[in-house]
């Protein structure tokens, strides 16, 4: 494990270190609900398992007790983990395809950033979400794009704004979020 020290540690992995240019700002997305379809796939599990009928527009909070109040941590951990959760998961396709548009060129979006890849788990929802992202049999663009981006895994015990004081240690002023999932395509349509 991978502790990044500037005022406090950060509890986390780096999973991939991908290519840095300090020189480009940094650019941070969540894996759940900017790249997977995370919302979408525990809510049909929670459906299934509760027999209800609640769709995204139900959920209210990161916890999914705006789906059920039968759900707990435990719950979501397993969830996370499981086959069906795996064999169910489908990714978005529009970040994959604002990348893909002139990605050989050394002006496009996808070679004006770092990009780093954020999520928070446990160790074995870290490897999982790794692994079917960078499985070319799942999501080919990142496979074959790997080395452009980093993979950095938050336990549970930290807040995703650690990910600014990481930003800072990498002496990186000009960073973006992509952690507000409702805005994902919107802060990557141009150059600030």
């Amino acid at each position: 494990m991978n502790k990044i020290k500037k005022g406090g540690e950060i509890d986390m992995k780096i999973f991939q270190q991908g290519e840095i240019d300090v020189s480009k700002p940094n650019v941070f997305i969540d894996v759940d609900d900017v790249i997977l379809n995370s919302s979408d796939t525990v809510i049909d599990i929670l459906n299934k398992k509760f027999n209800l009928h609640k769709t995204k527009k139900d959920l209210k909070d990161w916890g999914f007790k705006s789906i059920t109040h039968e759900c707990n941590r435990q719950m979501l951990e397993d969830i996370f983990c499981s086959k069906e959760f795996w064999n169910s998961v489908t990714y978005k396709t529009e970040l994959i395809e604002a990348l893909e548009n002139n990605c050989d060129d050394e002006n496009s979006l996808l070679n004006s950033y770092n990009w780093i890849l954020t999520t928070k788990g446990d160790e074995e929802n870290h490897r999982l979400k790794y692994n079917y992202i960078f499985n070319s049999n799942n999501i080919p663009f990142f496979a074959e794009h790997k080395n452009k981006f980093s993979y950095y895994a938050l336990y549970h015990g930290e807040h995703k704004n650690s990910y600014t004081v990481l930003c800072q240690k990498m002496s990186e002023k000009r960073s973006y979020n992509l952690l507000q999932r409702s805005k994902l395509i919107h802060p990557l349509r141009g150059k600030p």
